[in-house]
């Protein structure tokens, strides 16, 4: 549900309010609902599936398709992030699939370094399911995509995921789609998906604890050694901190010797720039790291708090 802006000749001195205008403003202090309450980092608004001002099961400011024999619902059951997250069901059978959803349309600069963070978890491991930004031009025309997340290998219990893109130059709109039980992979079961979140460099975010950032400087809870991660293969980095973190960020290179800390949290704070080709996901012991590039082994460093 959008807002929509309210027809003056209606709302005359003197006149009675009908219905539909009373309605109308309802469905707008839900749509602001909606795009205030839940909206953090770049913003993906509804990113934890929390409102369906409508109640017409799809989560506000998302669009939701479905594969053949798909469905998809609001679970209320079992979510990791407020009271909602959101499930595809893929029924089996060749062709069939669950189904996939769009975010809203998220301003992006072009060129920018988009950091997407998600929360998934699978009832068969094996299902194949996909996390995607899609980018478009000011007059919202689709330019491309490109995979965070695309996985035969899936958890069955809550895990954070996270990955970095690269906008292309003419990119002024991004959305986020997640898909679930993708179709060309007949393998039965249940997707979950919660607490989406979008950050962009050069971007002032709320991941970033304000306290650890003096004069430039920031207190690390964990830091990695460059470490060396075989083509389409991953480590896990052990962090020690008892807890899963709450911000993690990871880069790589191609030396052992990668660059200084205070290099790469320079373009954090919006200076240089800095590569990355595959996904992390995060929990109370480990940071396991993706390298996605099939032909090449790079080095990765990871840093937390």
């Amino acid at each position: 549900m959008s807002f929509i802006s309210l027809d003056v000749t209606k709302l005359q001195v003197g006149k009675p309010a009908a219905a539909s205008i009373m309605q109308q403003i309802k469905d707008n202090e839900d749509a602001l609902n909606a795009g205030i309450e839940t909206s953090h980092g770049l913003n993906v608004p509804n990113g934890s599936f929390e409102i369906d001002s409508d109640a017409d099961g799809v989560p506000d400011l998302w669009t939701v398709s479905y594969y053949p024999g798909g469905s998809g619902a609001i679970e209320t059951a079992d979510p990791i992030h407020g009271a909602a997250a959101w499930k595809f069901v893929h029924p089996g059978g060749a062709g069939n699939g669950g189904g996939y959803m769009d975010s809203d349309y998220l301003p992006i600069n072009g060129s920018s370094v988009p950091w997407l963070i998600f929360r998934l978890k699978c009832s068969v491991a094996g299902m194949k399911n996909l996390v995607q930004i899609r980018y478009f031009t000011a007059a919202k025309v689709f330019i491309s995509s490109e995979d965070l997340y695309n996985s035969t290998s899936n958890p069955t219990s809550w895990q954070q995921f996270g990955g970095q893109g690269t906008a292309p130059a003419t990119a002024r709109f991004a959305r986020v789609r997640l898909i679930g039980g993708y179709s060309d992979t007949d393998v039965a079961g249940n997707i979950y998906f919660d607490d989406v979140d979008l950050l962009q460099r050069n971007h002032d975010h709320d991941g970033m604890d304000s306290k650890k950032v003096v004069a430039g400087n920031i207190s690390l809870d964990y830091e990695s050694a460059w470490t060396s991660i075989a083509a389409a293969n991953s480590n896990a980095f052990a962090h020690g901190l008892g807890a899963a973190p709450t911000v993690v960020l990871v880069w790589r290179s191609s030396s052992s010797s990668g660059f200084s800390t205070a290099s790469l949290l320079g373009q954090v704070l919006g200076t240089g720039n800095a590569t990355f080709t595959g996904y992390f996901n995060a929990d109370a012991t480990n940071i396991t790291v993706y390298n996605q590039d099939g032909d090449t082994a790079w080095y990765f460093k990871v840093i937390a708090w």
